[in-house]
């Protein structure tokens, strides 16, 4: 009985950690002219970013709908590594500055947060909150409600909150994504 177990947790534990395929037919847009304190992001040359937009109709606490944007990056492999998601925009033009918050409570959007991980996404090994005081906004530019299509930029300041011992990134302390452009849909 015990040499079962042990075979059956042996193959939950495999399937768990085994790559999933990237889900391309939610990634929707492009993204450019993101830099991390002057360097291209993704500093990784056989790194792909990949951007989604999802729209999250209204729940109890929050009586309006909300629009999220997530630009993640992977490896050459297909394994996600950085996820910057922006959170709470409105579904019309115009720059909002975002509140220095990770969280995606109603109350504390727009919001945003950049998470580290390994092994695809399912393993988290820090992440970078909003730096107070800075100038963290978002812009949306164009917004099309018949397609969905929204394109904007970005300018957003992170600090620190945790970082793995073994997360290999050149990232310091505090980082700075200037300059970001996104093209996407946003999905419901």
């Amino acid at each position: 009985m015990k040499k079962l177990l042990s075979s059956l947790l042996f193959l939950i534990l495999l399937t768990a950690c085994k790559k999933e395929p990237l889900y391309l037919k939610y990634f929707w847009g492009d993204v450019s002219g993101i830099k991390i304190n002057g360097i291209n992001w993704p500093s990784h040359s056989d790194w792909t970013t990949k951007i989604v937009g999802e729209k999250l109709t209204p729940t109890p606490d929050c009586n309006f709908t909300l629009a999220f944007i997530r630009i993640e990056t992977y490896t050459s492999d297909d394994f996600k590594r950085e996820s910057l998601g922006i959170g709470g925009l409105p579904l019309k033009t115009g720059k909002y500055i975002l509140k220095n918050s990770s969280s995606f409570r109603c109350d504390s959007l727009p919001a945003t947060v950049l998470n580290l991980s390994t092994a695809d996404g399912d393993a988290g090994v820090g992440n970078y909150i909003p730096l107070k005081g800075a100038d963290n906004s978002v812009t949306i530019t164009s917004y099309d409600a018949a397609t969905n299509e929204v394109r904007g930029t970005f300018d957003i300041t992170f600090v620190k909150n945790y970082l793995g011992a073994f997360y290999d990134t050149n990232y310091t302390d505090t980082i700075r994504f200037n300059g970001g452009q996104f093209h996407t849909r946003w999905i419901e």
